[in-house]
């Protein structure tokens, strides 16, 4: 629940996105998983802001105190690729 709420700090902060992983995955949007690595956690999944906007994956690391290490998302969105440029752990590509 902590990287749901990490990632919505990113790509949509103080507004709803849907969201697709572990928690609640959907196999028509895509694969998603969580996995132990021996610093903390890796998980993937997707993400929207609304039913107009399309299915972005990411990619999220994070350490043994559930802290985010690395955040990567396929989101063309002009504000993210700008953070990207910005934060070393965040990485935003267009799609």
């Amino acid at each position: 629940m902590v990287a749901r709420d990490i990632l919505q700090s990113y790509v949509s902060p103080g507004n709803a996105i849907e969201i697709v992983d572990a928690v609640s995955p959907a196999s028509q949007v895509g694969k998603v998983y969580i996995y132990p690595t021996d610093e903390g956690w890796e998980l993937s999944g997707h993400y929207r802001r609304d039913e107009n906007d399309r299915w972005h994956p990411y990619l999220m690391a994070l350490n043994g105190e559930a802290g985010l290490v690395s955040l990567a998302v396929q989101d063309g969105n002009d504000r993210l690729i700008g953070m990207s440029a910005q934060d070393p752990r965040f990485s935003a590509v267009p799609p």
